[in-house]
């Protein structure tokens, strides 16, 4: 694995979590989610991705007394059988690591495992939380993702270290 500045794929990234990318996140075990929405960018002299976790979450959960994440973004579509378990399934009743068959690779920087079938890496630790509530958003937007009003969590994520599987000329 090789470590590469944040923001050099990032095409590559933002269209991959469109796609699905893994979130791990561990405090006394490790749990694995399936997100597709996110940014990537800068502030407050920071590179930083942004995701979103619902309340209802397992993950907010661990998140909330972990502080620190994985992202691993896969470029192929040959993840989607493990994308689906992990965004159907809760950490709560199940190890999903163990469902997918996934392989747990040791991040640098943090606790949470990377993805080791993933293309491209994210360290993160949470330096910022911003609660979404119903004032927040458009009225559309409201009522088509949050009208059981299970919302988001913004964190905001400083990346310690980027890492690319090979890096591709």
């Amino acid at each position: 694995m090789q470590e590469v500045m944040y923001n050099k794929y990032a095409n590559q990234v933002l269209e991959g979590i469109q796609k699905g990318a893994f979130l791990s996140v561990s405090t006394d075990i490790d749990n694995i989610m399936t997100i597709s929405w996110g940014n990537l960018g800068f502030m407050w002299r920071r590179p930083i991705i942004t995701i979103m976790i619902r309340y209802s979450r397992f993950t907010y959960e661990m998140l909330e007394k972990s502080k620190q994440f994985t992202l691993s973004i896969p470029l192929t579509d040959t993840l989607k059988k493990e994308l689906t378990i992990c965004g159907t399934t809760s950490g709560r009743n199940s190890d999903k690591w163990e469902t997918t068959g996934l392989t747990k690779v040791k991040a640098h920087k943090v606790n949470s495992p990377l993805v080791g079938e993933c293309d491209i890496h994210f360290e993160c630790k949470v330096i910022g939380t911003l609660p979404m509530t119903e004032g927040m958003l458009n009225m559309d937007i409201n009522e088509q993702f949050y009208n059981k009003g299970d919302y988001h969590v913004f964190y905001y994520g400083e990346i310690l270290g980027t890492y690319i599987k090979e890096e591709k000329e």
